[in-house]
């Protein structure tokens, strides 16, 4: 018989679906409050591509309050073949349990292996928790309001939140706020990123990682006060590559306002730039400035490109990756420019479902900004790609 792609399970009072074709455990809730938005193992090499998984030999016993699932997970490309085993159990008494037990079958080079687990933004951030540490000891501390530029909690064993006990078994766990990267989710991990990366992995060489989630008290029903925000101007982005001597003909036929990406590393490229300008005059609303020799673009920079090209549009300077790197580079007050930063769903991982919950992540990038900074914020671009994709 036909699996279904999509389960619903159920271990006690707690509801939940796993997701048959990338062994995703999502929403984990008891009524209609969301503890855990998923569970998942991943492998990801040297430059942080998550290796595609294929999953087979997938079984499943379920009960009306119970549940166990087991399955193997193979992950291959290029250099990189490594097998795992999942098992998945969910008990009347309301505990979860996903044990990952992987073993590498060629030599490669990788930045994690293992179990993730994503906590909800909506219901999670400015909320108080309590970090078991590895060595025993515990802290009490509180989910970030506004996105966090470091890892908010180090050396974790297990975390508590929501009458809601997680428990990371097998290797030391941290968490990140991947809200930095546009996804509407906390995310604790293994290894910790003080450690060495790439390491390398040897045949053999073996992972075991066991996360369970367990009700430490029936939950309360909260209703979140959930932030509201206005809908933003959207635009239509070109991007212009100045090392090129045709450059100019991208700036012609412009009829509707756009806005205006280039990188340079020269006053003269400014300056040939400036005399296309002068001599086609495009219709341009925001021009988006980057240095090719800095990771957000400096005030100076931005200056020098406010001086060649003069009045008439807006000008925004920036950084043509995430917006962690606005977040650990921040402007000064005086910033000439809008803050310019890029997004997309799916940097993580390239489902659907993946896609469409970290849609709710963008709101948090420009509402963060405000810690920092009085401008207002361009979100460019905002890009689909992947294999699951047109």
């Amino acid at each position: 018989m036909e699996t279904k792609s999509v389960l619903e399970l159920r271990a006690g009072p707690l509801t939940m679906t796993f997701d048959a074709s990338n062994a995703f455990i999502r929403h984990i809730r008891w009524g209609g409050q969301e503890l855990v938005r998923a569970i998942y193992g991943a492998v990801r090499d040297h430059n942080w591509a998550t290796i595609p998984s294929a999953i087979t030999n997938l079984k499943t016993e379920l009960g009306n309050d119970s549940f166990r699932i087991t399955f193997d997970v193979t992950c291959c490309e290029r250099e990189i073949d490594y097998f795992w085993r999942g098992s998945i159990r969910g008990d009347p008494s309301g505990k979860v349990t996903y044990v990952f037990d992987g073993e590498a079958r060629s030599n490669f080079q990788r930045n994690r292996i293992g179990l993730c687990v994503l906590h909800p933004v909506e219901d999670c951030a400015g909320r108080r928790c309590a970090i078991e540490h590895v060595d025993g000891s515990r802290e009490i501390g509180t989910f970030p309001r506004t996105i966090w530029p470091e890892q908010p909690f180090f050396d974790i064993r297990a975390i508590e939140y929501s009458q809601v006990q997680i428990r990371c078994e097998g290797e030391t766990f941290e968490m990140e706020d991947q809200r930095n990267y546009g996804d509407a989710s906390f995310k604790t991990y293994s290894t910790p990123q003080r450690l060495p990366k790439p390491a390398p992995v040897s045949v053999g060489q073996r992972v075991r990682h066991e996360v369970s989630v367990t009700l430490t008290e029936h939950p309360r029903i909260i209703v979140a006060d959930r932030p509201k925000f206005s809908f933003p101007n959207i635009g239509r982005r070109i991007d212009i590559d100045l090392s090129r001597p045709d450059f100019a003909k991208a700036l012609e036929h412009i009829a509707e306002p756009l806005h205006i990406a280039f990188t340079y590393s020269s006053e003269d490229e400014l300056k040939k730039l400036a005399e296309a300008v002068k001599r086609i005059k495009p219709n341009i609303a925001v021009w988006l400035v980057y240095h090719k020799n800095e990771t957000c673009t400096s005030t100076q920079s931005l200056l020098a490109a406010r001086k060649a090209l003069g009045a008439g549009a807006e000008f925004a300077g920036g950084t043509r990756e995430w917006f962690v790197d606005w977040n650990t580079q921040r402007p000064p007050k005086d910033y000439p420019g809008m803050l310019a930063y890029a997004a997309t769903p799916h940097i993580h991982q390239p489902d659907f479902t993946t896609m469409i919950e970290n849609i709710a992540g963008l709101a948090h990038g420009p509402e963060s900004a405000k810690a920092f900074s009085d401008n207002p914020v361009v979100i460019s671009p905002i890009t689909l790609s992947g294999p699951n994709l047109p």
